[in-house]
């Protein structure tokens, strides 16, 4: 659990100062998983606040553990699930905490609280999620993230079944993922989307999700304002997808990608064709809607990744580093490689992945290659924080 000396060492880099929770993302946000469970954010998969359709967002919303975990990070607290952000924070990889991403939105908690003038049937729909000043704020969610689907194409060697179903079919041998999500669902974020300032989407692959197409098309309708964030694969932009990203005016494309090259990225990002990504970021770029890429720093590609963060540089996109502990499947007998020496004869279809498991001297030759990069703040902030997380892998060798 991070102490109250590291918890003042991250927030010193926060863009909110003496804020009144270590996390906003319960009092911001609510984020949908594929299989109806809803938490406030993607980090947190313990402490679940509700599920659909069992719960609506309503409820969900104004519910007991929602305040209950508001309470907790009140209290500089993170022991309701929050694990994640608090190992990052011990381990001083700070730019890397979930905690920073809604930082963003707290200024629009303020403008939020103002109940507005009676202007007929919008008035009639945001009233109903303002509460009396003198109450704890209680405001409605500024941010949404769905990720109510696996549908997958495929098949990376650090992911799982949990978000793609090729993987889930294939390599895990389980049937499919029944979603919980229908047209009442969609309903109901309806109702949200007047005041809504952003809304993430993931997968699985977001652009073979048929629920989001209907989502995207009601936030054109209703709140075209709204901070669109996608993040692809960049394999599937089908005529029907380019519509979507040309018709939102403030869509944000995120593509997770490891590799720019084609050997290394068709080896990480399995059933993928590389030459129809390289295809698609010509497109995005032309787009001028691609404006980062999201990149797991891994055994495979940890000697590419200047380059990539070159590309970035160039075209000017930023770039998010997430850390890969190991698969996320969980390693599967006769998938992954094993680390005995007996179980050689296993069939070797998944190799290791985390740059936790290398050794401290391959720990420092990755160390020595990042820190004689140098590029943009932006950029550079993010390879410190990475370089960071590698040395206090690199510390817990020695202990």
């Amino acid at each position: 659990m991070a102490t109250i000396e590291q918890i003042k060492a991250f927030n010193q880099t926060r863009s909110v100062r003496n804020s009144a929770y270590l996390c906003y993302a319960p009092v911001l946000s609510l984020n949908f998983d594929q299989t109806g469970n809803v938490t406030a954010c993607c980090f947190n998969r313990q402490y679940v606040l509700g599920s659909y359709p069992e719960n609506t967002i309503d409820e969900i919303w104004s519910g007991e553990k929602v305040k209950k975990l508001r309470d907790s990070l009140a209290s500089n607290k993170l022991e309701l699930g929050c694990g994640l952000c608090d190992r990052m924070i011990v381990e001083r990889n700070f730019e890397s905490v979930l905690i920073n991403h809604f930082d963003d939105y707290v200024p629009l908690i303020k403008d939020q609280q103002v109940k507005p003038e009676n202007n007929g049937l919008l008035s009639s729909i945001l009233g109903s999620f303002y509460r009396k000043k003198e109450e704890k704020p209680n405001q409605a969610p500024l941010v949404f993230e769905f990720e109510i689907s696996n549908h997958c194409n495929l098949e990376c060697i650090m992911c799982g079944g949990k978000w793609s179903s090729a993987i889930r079919k294939n390599r895990e041998k389980l049937p499919p993922l029944k979603s919980p999500y229908d047209k009442e669902f969609v309903n109901q974020v309806k109702n949200y989307l007047p005041q809504l300032a952003r809304a993430n989407f993931l997968g699985g692959e977001p652009f073979l999700i048929g629920p989001y197409y209907d989502i995207w098309e009601a936030i054109i309708e209703v709140n075209p304002n709204v901070d669109v964030g996608i993040t692809s694969n960049g394999t599937m932009l089908s005529s029907r997808a380019r519509g979507i990203i040309e018709r939102l005016p403030n869509c944000r494309i995120t593509l997770s990608i490891d590799s720019l090259n084609k050997s290394t990225w068709e080896s990480i990002r399995r059933n993928g064709c590389f030459e129809d990504l390289e295809n698609n970021i010509h497109w995005l770029l032309g787009s001028k809607k691609l404006k980062s890429f999201s990149v797991c720093p891994m055994i495979q590609n940890w000697k590419e990744i200047p380059d990539i963060m070159r590309f970035c540089d160039k075209n000017d996109l930023d770039i998010y580093f997430n850390v890969v502990y190991g698969p996320l499947g969980g390693k599967l007998e006769g998938v992954h490689k094993f680390n005995s020496i007996e179980s050689g004869s296993a069939t070797e279809l998944l190799p290791d992945v985390s740059l936790q498991t290398m050794g401290q001297s391959e720990l420092d030759e990755v160390i020595e290659l990042y820190s004689k990069q140098t590029f943009p703040k932006h950029l550079q902030i993010q390879l410190q924080h990475l370089i960071a997380q590698l040395k206090s892998w690199r510390a817990q060798k020695k202990e």
